[in-house]
């Protein structure tokens, strides 16, 4: 294919309980967009999981309507996908164990185990992964320990990527940019860790085939072709890490360019060249794992409260107008943004009403609004959480700073990036230029760039991003309110060692 060709290019985003699927035009015009949604079980205290084929099956439902109605033939499609989930599957395909997802908590006797065989900074500087219980290997690890009979059985311990690359006829694959997550992959040699994997016990031979982002695979099978509405050859190119393919559709794919994307979450995904795995990475939770960009690393910093703490003051606060769900609608949002003032509030927000993320990584809710008033209104208030937010980004990127990984422009998407006031003040605090990216889901159309790049429509990352990634303005920051946000920052940096000083 090449630029001339009449062919749509299809992204698939998977993760968090939703599956969506676009179909974009070669210059990443959306054409045609289905969405599916699965749930997550609950078996037992501190226990994720989820059914594969209802996945499955919802990927199919939302690729189908996907392109229902696009007259294009979609070319070729690749993957977004999330990190931290296993599926335990036999030569005949079939999945032995519900999978465990992001979030579960079984793991902590088998990470305890781990941390104590295998010295922590010794993994950081080989994985570029900090300490932690929800790694994938951890999940095999506990597989190993609680289920033998699943591990036993299984002939590929996997990823949702390879699971769902092996359920479209292609032999199970996985890239560099999620392999990087599992806490077991050589990020500098780019292949799995060895002597991590033989130190623990696990079998390498169950682990899947690790190549890049953006190689092409092969053509999806004609019966998975016809179940899902595709055109019989349809190009399968490998995607990956869902943040990573996301930065790449907002264009964060250079040195200190960074994605900034509210939904359920708050994350800042920036990336740089060179790999940086020193303690001040470890000791503040943030990985250095392979971009979906060739030659490029990601660190990803967190917030887990963005969007339920304004479903919070929806519900609480504001005047129910809003949506059910994570975040609140767009209509609701800019309607109370009218009532927020340009100026910065008084107020200081810890936005912790959730585990707190990156840099502490405090599993226990400490949110807190200071300095209000009995003339308080909701638009100070709704200031002051938008505030929090962006000032606790600017703590995990100063902290990156540190470390030597510094931020030089940042690419606005998701809920915030609807409104120039909120991506405005995201400007203010930083004291950096914002590129505004109003309606795109940056991770769809990152995944349709990759199955682009993979079959020749574009000759690589900063030609897809040329043709596809089109900011709706670049945003400065205003200096004078900077200078008030800077001295706002440094009282804000205090303030979650206060009140964890005193609060139970």
């Amino acid at each position: 294919m090449h630029k001339g060709d009449e062919v749509s290019l299809l992204g698939v985003a998977i993760g968090g309980g939703r599956v969506v699927a676009t179909v974009y035009d070669i210059e990443g015009r959306p054409l045609g967009v289905g969405k599916g949604v699965y749930t997550a079980d609950h078996p037992g205290a501190h226990r994720v999981e989820t059914s594969m084929d209802a996945v499955w099956s919802e990927l199919k439902r939302a690729v189908a309507e996907a392109v229902a109605h696009v007259s294009d033939p979609v070319g070729a499609m690749s993957l977004a996908v999330e990190s931290e989930a296993v599926v335990c599957v036999d030569r005949n395909g079939r999945v032995l164990a519900p999978s465990i997802l992001p979030g579960d908590a079984r793991t902590e006797d088998v990470a305890r185990d781990f941390q104590e065989k295998i010295s922590p900074i010794e993994v950081m500087r080989r994985t570029g992964m900090p300490p932690g219980s929800d790694y994938v290997l951890l999940k095999l690890l506990w597989t190993k320990k609680h289920q033998r009979e699943v591990y036993a059985n299984a002939w590929k311990l996997m990823g949702w990527q390879e699971y769902l690359v092996n359920r479209l006829g292609l032999e199970p694959t996985t890239d560099y940019s999620l392999a990087g997550r599992t806490q077991m992959f050589d990020i500098i040699n780019r292949v799995w860790a060895d002597e991590i994997i033989d130190q623990v016990g696990l079998d390498p031979a169950k682990l899947s085939d690790v190549k890049a982002a953006g190689t092409l695979l092969g053509e999806i099978s004609r019966k998975t072709s016809e179940e899902v509405g595709l055109p019989a050859g349809t190009k399968f190119v490998l995607g990956g890490y869902e943040q990573a393919v996301a930065a790449l559709g907002a264009g964060a794919v250079s040195g200190g360019h960074a994605l900034s994307a509210t939904d359920d979450a708050e994350v800042l995904v920036v990336a740089f060249h060179e790999p940086v795995v020193e303690p001040g990475m470890m000791k503040n939770g943030f990985c250095c794992s392979p971009h979906v960009v060739a030659e490029t690393f990601v660190s990803v910093a967190y917030n887990f409260t963005a969007g339920g703490l304004l479903r919070w003051y929806e519900e609480v606060l504001g005047q129910g107008k809003g949506t059910t769900g994570s975040a609140p609608g767009k209509e609701w949002l800019e309607s109370m943004l009218e009532e927020m003032d340009d100026a910065p509030t008084d107020l200081l927000v810890l936005p912790y009403f959730r585990a707190s993320g990156t840099p502490y990584r405090d599993p226990k809710p400490l949110g807190a609004i200071v300095g209000l008033t009995l003339e308080t209104g909701r638009g100070k208030i709704l200031g002051g959480l938008l505030e929090g937010l962006a000032f606790e980004m600017r703590l995990n990127a100063e902290l990156l700073g540190e470390s030597g990984i510094r931020l030089g422009e940042i690419h606005v998407a998701g809920l915030s990036a609807s409104s120039r006031k909120w991506c405005q003040l995201k400007a203010n605090v930083f004291g950096l230029p914002v590129d505004r990216h109003a309606g795109v889901d940056a991770a769809t159309l990152g995944a349709a760039m990759l199955a682009g790049m993979g079959t020749g429509v574009y000759e690589n990352a900063t030609a897809a991003v040329e043709f596809c990634v089109h900011a709706d303005e670049k945003i400065q920051p205003n200096g004078e309110m900077s200078d008030v946000y800077a001295k706002d920052f440094a009282r804000y940096r205090q303030l979650y060692p206060a009140l964890r000083n005193v609060m139970p």
